[in-house]
């Protein structure tokens, strides 16, 4: 029976993943065509690498997204994006290191500034991901909810390269435990 329940655990995981991706990328195409070209582009891809503390431990990751402008007035506008992180979680009291995989979409508010050189903009996120303490099936592990607010800020090099900063308070929800940190977040984007 419990080689049977691992096989529910991992076929409900696949769908789930692949509805998730599947609305995703409906969204995408459904609103692209409403967003205004006069101002930013309509699509971007970014890479960070993401630093994150709470009080017994310290993670850190690297965040691959990609995103696309629900909404834009020329000024106010509001982008969606689908994120994938990978990362380490590392135990400050017994130095143990915890792995985690989670998928994120992240939806935010910002308005470019007169200049067109920075964006600032406010986030809300939620997601799901697995961990483990060694390198691991994501499939074979419990899942871990992700849910985050925060602030951010795109500094335009160019028209469609940025550098992106963001600080938030995130939390993972592991086996009905909330379990709050602080992160901090620096990358770069592309705009197409």
């Amino acid at each position: 029976m419990f080689l049977l329940g691992n096989v529910r655990k991992d076929f409900f995981m696949k769908k789930m993943l692949i509805v998730f991706l599947l609305f995703h990328w409906m969204l995408i195409f459904l609103t692209a065509e409403d967003a205004d070209q006069n101002s930013i582009e309509r699509f971007s891809i970014n890479w960070c690498v993401g630093f994150y503390g709470q009080p017994e431990a310290f993670s850190r990751m690297s965040v691959i997204g990609f995103g696309f402008l629900l909404f834009d007035n020329h000024r106010l506008d509001i982008q969606n994006q689908l994120e994938f992180s990978n990362g380490v979680i590392i135990m400050e009291d017994t130095g143990e290191k915890y792995f985690k995989k989670s998928l994120v979409e992240k939806i935010s508010l910002g308005m470019m500034t007169r200049d067109d050189l920075l964006r600032p903009y406010g986030f809300l996120e939620g997601g799901i991901g697995t961990g483990g303490d060694e390198l691991y099936d994501a499939f074979e592990n419990p899942l871990i909810g992700n849910i985050g607010l925060g602030a951010g800020v795109d500094i335009f090099a160019t028209k469609n390269w940025s550098f992106s900063l963001e600080i938030g308070f995130l939390g993972n929800i592991y086996q009905g435990e909330f379990i709050p940190h602080q992160g901090f977040k620096l990358g770069t984007m592309w705009h197409f």
